[in-house]
């Protein structure tokens, strides 16, 4: 079941918690049944006179913990589900910053990030000092000089961090269904091929590690506290140093073995035991390494490195104090969690059903590397498949198998043939990679036509559909082969399609690279969608790939592509059953 964290269920506080807080008072209090000596106990205890004896109170320590640890939970579950539920009016400040930002004379350099007024950080309340992520790229204190873009695969320099948090602010305007106005510029094309993209083949990883920072961030956004934690942060520091010293108090008083309820008039005597003290210790125990559990997470989060990094480049206090740079430095190269599985999921229809597997790893290196150098390859938008055959010089013999249909029975088409083609071939090192790719693709579009159809285009539920038709023709061959009974005719199917295109497919030498350019290609196409609240609940279950590249293309200034140029038209000649 996906979760659904930005939906809040109560207006109100919970009864469940009043309750509590109520009874864990009268218990601590219980002067009498009476409401009204209740009342003027409480009114008499916080009197001016007696504050130095509440101090002294042990009663009032454990009260003002108990109430600390509540409303802190409390607030902080209630205002981020706020947070989300109105950032409209937030995201609303964003758009505008951006609508109205002024022309530039001196020119965009997506590498230095010059000239790119990508807002970093916006206060929940102003719209003062708006931090830029070009002030942050051209700042030159050692912490941000000695932590830009780097080649280490499991941190990523403070630059980064800020410029994923930029991003991320942008891309939420597409969840509130705002118009970025920066779309159809020439440096937001220039931001993604000549910034995120800049350099050799061997660099796609920085743009594939920043994307992933980003969705995190989102992932935060809808299903944590962190995003209200980093907006209040000084309220937060200040309720997690109350509670600290609470602790501390009543630990304090359980040493002196004190911690004891005097209330004006005794109603029973009760004498606490050495085994009363050594739960108490343990629960206090166990809730100090919660605080401090808590507040490590959130230190070694990349919301804090967001906030160091703007303190810094706003402080000259912070620029000048080399202890602080080199412990914030230290702090910076640690993460604790990575919120995507860093895996794809594999399908086939030819599996079982239950059969389902991720690839490896070093698989996934192999096909994000394929995947940026089809986007650099493209001449304009992704084609469903065009650009890659005319660029391998077999369009016009592949040509048939991409018109007339929609893009489900397309990529159900091709994922027969690549699974008819690789059962066919043998291993050959020359070939490997391009197999590699080729399969892993197809087996994922095929997952994700089974499992997150609503990531695809056109309507999930045909899509379903299709593919369910498609595995009842496989058992029905499959039933049929084991009576003995020959393969059936041609009869216009997907199924006998797909298959009829893999038997051509095996005819041409250049056959695994064909098949690895088509899938990135049409890994590409398939990507940009207006939805993206499935986007979004998607990153509760760890994400997808689609979702990366969606993202990717998004900052590109890809947001729709027409697919249904080609979809009416007359279906290209096939070629005949003796041909094939």
């Amino acid at each position: 079941m996906r979760s659904r964290r930005w939906r809040r269920p109560t207006r109100w506080p919970p009864p469940s918690c009043t309750i509590y807080s109520a009874m864990i008072c009268w218990l601590l209090y219980p002067t009498s049944l009476n409401a009204k000596e209740y009342l003027y106990f409480a009114f008499k205890m916080f009197a001016p006179s007696t504050y130095f004896k509440v101090v002294k109170n042990p009663a009032v320590a454990v009260s003002s913990l108990t109430l600390a640890v509540v409303i802190t939970a409390f607030m902080g579950r209630e205002l981020a589900c706020l947070m989300v539920e109105r950032g409209y009016f937030c995201v609303r400040r964003v758009a505008k910053f951006m609508n109205n930002l002024p022309a530039n004379d001196d020119g965009f350099d997506p590498v230095s990030m010059r000239g790119y007024k990508y807002p970093v950080h916006f206060r929940i309340c102003t719209e003062a000092n708006v931090i830029t992520i070009d002030q942050i790229w051209q700042c030159e204190g050692r912490l941000l000089l000695s932590s830009g873009s780097t080649t280490d695969h499991c941190c990523i320099g403070l630059k980064d961090v800020c410029l994923a948090y930029a991003m991320y602010q942008l891309l939420k305007r597409r969840y509130y269904g705002m118009a970025r106005a920066e779309e159809h510029l020439d440096q937001t094309c220039d931001f993604v091929f000549k910034g995120l993209l800049h350099g050799t083949d061997d660099d796609y990883e920085r743009a594939f590690r920043i994307v992933e920072v980003e969705l995190g961030f989102c992932h935060d956004y809808f299903f944590t506290k962190h995003a209200i934690i980093f907006e209040l942060e000084t309220g937060f520091f200040i309720l997690f140093v109350l509670r600290i010293i609470l602790i501390l108090v009543v630990a304090y008083f359980v040493w002196l073995n004190s911690l004891s309820v005097k209330t004006p008039t005794a109603i029973i005597e009760v004498h606490s035991r050495r085994a009363d003290a050594i739960i108490t210790v343990l629960v206090l125990v166990t809730v100090l390494l919660i605080e401090l559990l808590q507040a490590t997470f959130y230190m070694a989060s990349d919301w804090c490195k967001v906030s160091v990094a703007c303190r810094y480049v706003t402080g000259s206090w912070y620029q000048g104090n080399a202890f602080f740079e080199k412990l914030m430095g230290y702090l910076s190269r640690f993460t604790i969690f990575r919120h995507w599985k860093n895996r794809i999921d594999q399908y086939s229809v030819f599996s079982n059903p239950n059969a389902a597997h991720m690839a490896a790893a070093s698989d996934l290196q192999a096909v994000k590397l394929a995947i940026v150098r089809s986007l650099r390859s493209c001449d304009g938008l992704p084609t469903n498949g065009k650009g890659s055959l005319r660029r391998n010089g077999v369009f016009a013999e592949f040509s048939w198998a991409l018109q007339g249909q929609a893009q489900a029975e397309i990529m159900l088409v091709w994922h027969i043939a690549t699974e008819h083609v690789n059962a066919k071939s043998e291993n050959e090192e020359a070939t490997e990679l391009h197999r590699q790719v080729a399969v892993r693709l197809s087996r994922y579009c095929a997952y994700l036509m089974d499992s997150a159809p609503e990531l695809l285009p056109g309507y999930f539920g045909d899509t379903k559909s299709a593919k369910c038709n498609v595995k009842e023709d496989v058992s029905k061959v499959s039933r049929s082969r084991r009576h003995g009974s020959q393969d059936p005719e041609d009869d216009g199917s997907i199924l006998m399609t797909g298959v009829k295109l893999g038997k051509q497919l095996d005819g041409s030498v250049e056959r695994w690279k064909v098949l690895a350019d088509f899938w990135t290609e049409k890994i590409l196409y398939v990507a940009p969608s207006d939805n993206v609240k499935a986007h979004m609940e998607g990153l509760a279950n760890g994400g997808e790939l689609l979702t990366h590249v969606w993202v990717l293309l998004t900052h590109a200034g890809i947001h729709k592509i027409n697919r249904e140029e080609g979809r009416h038209t007359t279906m290209a000649s096939q070629p005949s059953q003796a041909s094939v």
